[in-house]
């Protein structure tokens, strides 16, 4: 079998928080040679949908397989093996096992795992499941291929009956799937269609069927780096995707209430953040429970309010909002002279915070600007008024939690957005939620930039953003763990 050759951006992803295993799985990587001119594939480590999203569709990077630990929990996991489907179509899925897994063959296979493998996997097993390949190919591939070989020729441009001519010829139609992605799948979930010179698309495989890695590799020699796929195809495959996942929850009845009275598990890669930088167990449960209380607000709020229902429905939102709530929780028992009821609406305004954000793409939800294009971006600088208007038409909503969703862009000093409402002092409320999401965006960046130290990074530079009082309540938080 001849084995793809791999680029400085292929990556293989190990969706685990176990973070021992991770650490594993880097040294096995770096004690076989990985680094600074090597070509196999990086490993790149994710705990949470959200970080796992960001991942997906960063530019450049090309993704040979994805690992996923299950123990991640319900809804996370299925909602990664769903993620990986819609952002990188093709790309070999394997499970993590360290228990018995309450899945059937038969779903595993229409789920598109690739297979299931028991921990520790080294780095170089999981290298070696990347690359395998199995199955029968088309017919009269070599026939398609001789084609694709010599586009370029007027000959080359006519139409054949044999070549498996796409039905429809609108490129809309269609979305590209690198030649990374395709490699080391088990089958196809899709038909697969390479465009000629000539701007025609011809179908090169069958839903069902192995693009062995022979073929794999003579497109890449032939300079082509992607195949084609029908967008309707994917949506219809996403959709099926969704009813295995509900009938594999079907016991656990995925609806608001069941989320929420176990809303710690959203936040589980926060938890572990803060334990390992020394936070006591005590003061990590009492934001826990802080959080929990919050949560039955919230879905007292989700009866009435569809927006914030569908915020719950969302793995990555919820994520991030139990994420921030726990921070919150955290870093407000420094700050003196709040009152009550002021306390009392923190939660609130930080699980609330980005209600605009769901539903939108991960380059928008992970709030990296330098990622966005233009119309994300206004997407994206209008999301605190947007969230706010949500929220005043919500019923339950204080008034105190509405103007910090507004607000909590905002930093001193006329900084932040919205723009039109720059100010050089920003409400408590929506400072306290601000600095929780920069200090969250910090510790994803610990995750990628090995040495980065988030408190450090806050502690200088947050004072130039946040009033004295945050910024106190923030260093004394880790000052006392």
């Amino acid at each position: 079998m001849v084995a793809p050759s791999f680029t400085r951006q292929a990556r293989l992803l190990f969706v685990d928080p176990d973070e021992e295993f991770c650490s594993f799985i880097w040294r096995d990587y770096t004690e076989a040679g990985g680094g600074a001119g090597d070509t196999n594939p990086v490993p790149v480590f994710c705990d949470s949908l959200r970080d796992v999203q960001v991942r997906l569709v960063e530019p450049r990077c090309e993704y040979h397989a994805i690992f996923v630990n299950p123990s991640l929990g319900d809804p996370v996991w299925q909602a990664v093996l769903r993620a990986a489907h819609r952002y990188c179509p093709g790309v070999p899925l394997y499970l993590l096992s360290e228990r018995g897994l309450r899945l059937r063959q038969s779903e595993a296979d229409e789920l598109g795992i690739c297979g299931i493998f028991k921990k520790p996997l080294s780095y170089s097993k999981a290298l070696s499941a990347s690359m395998q390949v199995e199955g029968r190919t088309l017919e009269d591939e070599a026939r398609v291929d001789a084609r694709i070989e010599a586009v370029g020729t007027p000959e080359a441009a006519r139409p054949r009956s044999h070549e498996h001519e796409a039905e429809s010829q609108n490129l809309s139609e269609y979305m590209e799937v690198n030649l990374g992605a395709i490699a080391g799948a088990p089958r196809s979930h899709f038909d697969l269609y390479v465009q000629l010179s000539s701007g025609r698309l011809v179908r090169v495989l069958h839903a069902g069927d192995v693009l062995a890695a022979e073929r794999i590799e003579g497109y890449r020699q032939r300079g082509l780096k992607a195949l084609c796929i029908r967008k309707v195809d994917q949506e219809k495959y996403l959709s099926f995707c969704d009813g295995i996942i509900s009938g594999i929850m079907k016991d656990d009845k995925a609806q608001v209430s069941v989320k929420l009275s176990n809303i710690s598990k959203y936040g589980a890669s926060t938890l572990s953040f803060l334990k390992s930088v020394g936070i006591e167990d005590a003061t990590i449960d009492r934001a826990v429970r802080y959080v929990e209380q919050t949560a039955q607000v919230v879905e007292q709020i989700a009866r009435s309010s569809e927006d914030v229902s569908r915020l719950i429905a969302d793995v990555a939102s919820l994520e991030h909002s139990v994420a921030v709530s726990t921070l919150a929780a955290l870093f407000m028992r420094h700050i003196g002279g709040m009152n009550p009821a002021l306390i009392a609406t923190v939660g609130l305004a930080a699980f609330l915070h980005d209600v605009a954000l769901v539903g939108e793409s991960p380059e928008v939800q992970n709030e990296s600007e330098v990622l966005m294009t233009p119309e994300q971006l206004i997407v994206y600088h209008a999301h605190p008024d947007v969230g706010a208007r949500m929220l005043a038409r919500a019923k339950g909503v204080p008034e105190m939690v509405i103007s910090a969703v507004g607000d909590h862009h905002l930093r001193r000093r006329r900084g932040g957005f919205p723009v039109e409402r720059a100010t050089d002092e920003v409400n408590r409320l929506a400072e306290l939620i601000g600095l929780c999401h920069d200090f969250l965006a910090a510790v994803q960046r610990s995750k990628v930039e090995r040495g980065f130290d988030p408190v450090e990074y806050l502690s200088a530079t947050a004072p130039k953003s946040f009033s004295e009082p945050v910024v106190d309540a923030f260093v004394r938080t880790f000052a006392a763990k």
